[in-house]
């Protein structure tokens, strides 16, 4: 997940993980700009990256529940 998921959202209900999803929203929006230079920042064919599957979001001051 590209947000902090707490280790007791085993005991949330279907409803409390959407609402902990939806209320950690606004983390997952990250500007096209800041994507793209991520990507150009890290291309290489043998990179740590190759093969993997990367998340990006902004860091939050917000506390994990």
């Amino acid at each position: 997940m590209p947000v902090p998921v707490p280790e007791t959202i085993r005991d949330f209900s279907e409803a409390e993980v959407a609402g902990h999803l939806f209320s950690r929203l606004k983390e997952l929006d990250v500007a096209y700009e800041d994507v793209a230079n991520c990507m150009l920042n890290h291309l290489e064919l043998a990179g740590p990256f190759k093969g993997k599957r990367v998340g990006l979001a902004y860091q939050s001051e917000l506390p994990v529940c």
